[in-house]
């Protein structure tokens, strides 16, 4: 026969398992705001990157075009300089 202390612990367990399903799933929903926060993070961070990359290279590319048509156009002005004379 049930007893009185029986039903009130079953009682206190049941409250409990309550608030600590509602902790559980609170808890789930911060992490995946934080796991959504992360991954838009390391995105963002990922394009960037990229769009760094591509700057610098195509910069490169620039850079050397000028960088070498400068040197060969001072190059072939000396040599023809020294042709002359």
């Amino acid at each position: 026969m049930p007893s009185v202390m029986h039903a009130v612990t079953n009682f206190v367990n049941a409250i409990v398992g309550i608030f600590v399903q509602l902790f559980n799933s609170i808890f789930a929903v911060f992490h995946a705001i934080f796991a959504l926060g992360l991954d838009v993070v390391n995105s963002m961070v990922t394009i960037v990157q990229h769009l760094v990359a591509m700057v610098l290279d195509l910069f490169q590319g620039v850079l050397g075009f000028v960088a070498g048509e400068f040197l060969f156009s001072v190059g072939s002005r000396t040599l023809c300089m020294f042709l002359v004379c």
